[in-house]
């Protein structure tokens, strides 16, 4: 009979490569149900260990079933899907989606579905890049997208390897990238679905560049002056903004800035390289040409510090940073500092990473920005935060486990 696990042996699980002649005692382990509290965490951790590797193997097995030999006929793979699909409890055209995916992780993605069955990586990562990399014809770029991928993604949150994995793909294939966002432009669409209790939720398929400025003018307007006694939240005013913006004609002039970094040989044509739009992530270097000279664009030059002479410090003569500096911790750190958090800078608050209570000044080295969430988490629940040699922001837990955001691709 297989012996439960201590806490302290399921962090070893859970941080090494999985292995599976543990998994009986993992098993076991989970069924004695006697963890509890911050010692369940690990378990947690172990166990999606296991799951990966085990989705591992479900993805080589569904690739097994659905694979077809020299002069079989195509209906048995339709055939195989659909008996599949009822043993996943789903419909078929998830389970066709689900053993595209396998196939392309089992022949050209070896490295990710390697990292995937040691446990590095969840499933949800692994499908991601695969059904990224499956339009690319050319097998020598999926080799060294898998290659790049599988070395990053362990150390990424899933939100962090989708956007590595879009701007991959534009990477090695930017004529496809522009011909791919060309065809789905044609798919523009708005939506209402009805939902329960009176409420219906309203949708919109749009290019990325155009989504980013409508939530920019929303966002504006709900964050405008807030009357006193004004008790709706932010995501409640901003319901209502969508509804005044689009339903009274309403002309008030709603400042909106939305920010595209494109680099300097990309503007001047001599290369392709993806841009980046906040919030959004890649976008193909035709699209960041032509936001970078729409005639309303504003050009902002992002060099070192001593180039631009950007105000990196005010010490502690006042606590909040001016916009000059807040401009430049956003621009350093574009997103959330919390590991797997992606909410853009824009959207965050300005934390102190060593606490202005405690001597901390207001500094680009000792400002970094954090979510509402991770705010709260860091100051409310334990969590203590240090700024590393390599510019990222190391966020220690309550179990004495430190967490980093990846490094940028």
């Amino acid at each position: 009979m297989a012996l439960s696990l201590s806490a302290g042996q399921l962090w070893n699980l859970a941080e090494q490569p999985f292995d599976p002649a543990r998994l009986p005692e993992l098993a076991a382990t989970a069924e004695a149900q006697t963890l509890s509290g911050i010692d369940a965490v690990p378990l947690a951790a172990a166990l999606a260990r296991a799951m990966s590797w085990i989705q591992a193997h479900l993805h080589t097995a569904l690739a097994a079933a659905v694979h077809l030999e020299d002069g079989e006929d195509p209906r048995e793979s339709a055939s195989r899907i659909e008996e599949i699909a009822i043993h996943l409890h789903e419909a078929a055209t998830t389970t066709d989606a689900r053993c595209s995916d396998a196939t392309e992780l089992v022949r050209r993605l070896p490295q990710t579905l390697k990292q995937l069955k040691l446990g590095a990586i969840s499933p949800a990562q692994a499908r991601l890049i695969a059904t990224h990399t499956r339009p690319l014809g050319n097998d020598e770029a999926v080799t060294a997208v898998d290659a790049k991928m599988a070395g990053r993604a362990p150390a990424q949150s899933r939100t962090a390897t989708d956007r590595m994995i879009r701007r991959q793909i534009v990477a090695v294939d930017p004529e496809g990238a522009e011909a791919r966002h060309r065809t789905r432009k044609k798919d523009r669409d708005v939506w209402v679905y009805d939902r329960e209790d009176g409420m219906s939720q309203l949708g919109a398929y749009l290019p990325a560049e155009q989504a980013t400025r409508i939530y920019a003018a929303v966002d504006a307007r709900a964050r405008q002056a807030v009357p006193a006694g004004d008790e709706r939240t932010l995501a409640q005013r901003r319901a209502d903004a969508l509804l005044e913006l689009t339903t009274t004609g309403s002309r008030a002039v709603v400042a909106t800035e939305i920010r595209v970094t494109v680099p300097l040989d990309v503007l001047a044509g001599r290369t392709d390289a993806p841009g980046e739009l906040d919030g959004h992530g890649a976008i193909t270097p035709g699209l960041a040409r032509e936001l970078a000279h729409a005639p309303e664009a504003t050009w902002r030059r992002i060099v070192t510090d001593p180039v631009t002479a950007e105000v990196v410090s005010v010490g502690r003569t006042r606590y909040r940073p001016p916009a000059a500096m807040a401009r430049l911790v956003r621009l350093n750190d574009p997103e959330c500092t919390f590991a797997t958090c992606s909410v853009p800078a824009a959207r965050c608050e300005l934390d102190h990473l060593r606490e202005w209570s405690r001597g901390g000044e207001t500094s680009v080295a000792n400002l970094g920005p954090a979510c509402a969430g991770h705010h709260h988490l860091r100051h409310e629940a334990g969590w203590r935060v240090r700024r590393e040699g390599d510019g990222r922001v190391a966020w220690t837990s309550p179990s004495g486990r430190t967490y980093r955001k990846a490094q940028a691709a």
